[in-house]
């Protein structure tokens, strides 16, 4: 699209397709909304037994003190690819089997009141699928939460009979010694702690030959006795440790001995815990029947029409503002009005050195129309300002200078991005600015590029990245102050906010040439426009650059 007259342009041919595709775009939503709405859905749902929290908190490592957050938690995992996955499979082989997808799309879970119930609402065509799939889905998360209570009890049960296996070694050497001991003989205590020992054994063993649910509970309340005798063991050994009448051996083996029976009551209420029928939910309530849409089809298909028309008309706005495109070096120069002092084609391109000027000849033309331009006639630095894209700029950069060492003049190209490490391509240097700044004569750290057809011109780079945020713009001035009367033309690779910089620094040898891309997009160039305008700053022309397209570029108009 041509620079002239773009909105007229653009109203002409795009505005009819637009109202045909978001016409379509309504009807379409129309139709969804109206076919969703003969939908059932069916409510089921879930009561968590907050007892179980600490449970799962032991096997993850944190407390869940707070109901909200646990909750929150649930209703994650409600909603979750792994209950829908085991939902699926509940459904297999039945009337209805939906995908895992449709599963998930189909369900909506979130918190009744502030409790810890949990509702599950489930979509579909008709209403038994509708009870079936919530009833599935209800399923498919105590399945979850059942394995989830078996792994983390068995994690659990696993590390404290690791544990326990070490104590009972402990126990049994520090056994051992008192009895070797000249007058060994076991305490009183020693025997009453022996006694709860074994007793805890034999209940471990029950459990593990299998007991049934009714035993389990028994076996369950006789640990809690011995555990209250374990307690009652321990506040006497402390008692007799105060009042030194145990030696330290025998204090030893006692703790000892408190510390199997700890663990040999923990492992018991573990592994009762797992042999219960333990998932996480206090009860659930399944879906009985389900209820058609509440909206009806005429109100739904409105409700799709609008929402339709909405989503693409704001698709047609955003296209509308993206297509304002700079596609011609004649469209720009309307754009901007200042005059086209040359245009970049891609490297390897059709152009010699990657130059076009079809009115001035050669380079030494194209910088002596610069040059009559700017402020004075010996001006020859050249600061180059585009639009975001900073490679595209550097790209300009070097294609100047290889356009002007290739006609034979001397040229020196200068990383004045000062806020970005040394690493764009044509402009990374080993050293550079940073090193200036840091004492290093000016000479030495020029570094010379050769182009393809056998000339040269020099870089001078940001430098050393880890110290090139300390550079500043008086660096830069005093670096281009000091090669200005040794080169024919200082092409400058400036960011805006840098030029900004050199110019309030008092720096008023440079001529400013403003990069414009192309394919730019109108309204950040005409943001960079603005930018000017807030200055003293003014562009004595443009640099047109093509990015990448090699073969049926438009050159458009010359350098005026």
């Amino acid at each position: 699209m041509q620079g002239r007259d773009l909105s007229d342009l653009m109203s002409r041919h795009f505005t009819p397709i637009l109202i045909t595709v978001a016409l379509a775009f309504s009807l379409l939503g129309g139709l969804i909304g109206a076919s969703r709405s003969n939908q059932y859905s069916a409510n089921a749902s879930v009561t968590l037994g907050t007892s179980t929290q600490q449970v799962f908190a032991d096997g993850f490592g944190a407390e869940r003190e707070n109901v909200e957050e646990y909750v929150a938690s649930q209703i994650e995992v409600l909603g979750s690819l792994e209950v829908a996955r085991r939902a699926e499979a509940l459904l297999q082989g039945g009337p209805y089997t939906p995908s895992v997808d449709e599963i998930q799309a189909s369900t909506e879970v979130g918190a009744v009141g502030l409790g810890t119930e949990i509702g599950v609402t489930y979509g579909a065509e008709s209403a038994d699928d509708a009870v079936a799939g919530a009833n599935a889905v209800i399923e498919g998360y105590r399945e979850l939460m059942q394995q989830r209570w078996a792994d983390v009890h068995a994690a659990a049960i696993e590390s404290v009979t690791g544990t326990l296996e070490a104590a009972e070694a402990e126990t049994q050497e520090l056994l051992d010694e008192t009895r070797a001991a000249p007058g060994g003989e076991e305490t009183d205590l020693t025997s009453e702690m022996l006694e709860i020992i074994a007793e805890l054994g034999e209940i471990d063993a029950t459990i593990v030959d299998g007991a049934t649910l009714e035993s389990l509970e028994a076996l369950d309340i006789r640990r809690g006795l011995l555990a209250t005798q374990v307690d009652a063991f321990e506040t006497v050994l402390a008692e007799q440790q105060e009042a030194s009448r145990l030696s330290a051996a025998s204090a030893r083996l006692e703790a000892s001995l408190v510390r199997e029976a700890r663990l040999r009551d923990r492992l018991i209420e573990l592994e009762v815990d797992s042999r219960m029928d333990g998932d996480g939910i206090l009860f659930a309530t399944p879906a009985e029947s389900a209820v058609a849409g509440a909206a009806g089809w005429l109100l739904s298909g409105i409700a799709g029409l609008v929402l339709g028309a909405f989503v693409v008309l704001g698709l047609a706005y955003w296209l509308h503002r993206d297509v304002t495109r700079i596609e011609s070096p004649a469209d720009a120069r309307r754009l901007l009005g200042y005059p086209l002092l040359g245009v970049i084609y891609p490297s390897g391109s059709r152009q010699s050195g990657g130059f076009a000027s079809p009115s001035l000849h050669s380079s030494p033309e194209v910088l002596a129309g610069i040059r009559s331009r700017a402020s004075g006639p010996e001006a020859q630095v050249l600061g180059l300002v585009g639009v975001d894209d900073d490679s595209m700029r550097t790209t300009t950069a070097v294609g100047l200078a290889t356009a002007f060492a290739d006609d034979g003049m001397s040229v020196l190209v200068v990383d004045g991005n000062l806020d970005l490490t040394a690493d764009r391509d044509g402009l990374a240097t080993a050293k550079g600015l940073a090193d200036f700044a840091s004492g290093m004569p000016l000479d030495t750290v020029i570094e010379p590029r050769q182009t393809a057809s056998g000339s040269r011109f020099h870089v001078l780079g940001a430098g050393r990245p880890e110290v090139i945020d300390t550079l500043q713009t008086a660096d830069l001035r005093a670096a281009l102050r000091g090669v200005a009367g040794s080169y024919d033309a200082v092409i400058v690779d400036l960011p805006f906010s840098s030029l900004r910089g050199l110019t309030s620094d008092g720096f008023s040898e440079l001529s400013c040439l403003l990069v414009v891309e192309h394919e730019s997009r109108v309204k950040p160039v005409k943001g960079l426009l603005r930018d000017f305008e807030e200055t003293d700053l003014e562009p004595v022309g443009f640099v047109y650059a093509f990015n990448g397209v090699t073969d049926s570029v438009p050159v458009g108009s010359g350098p005026s």
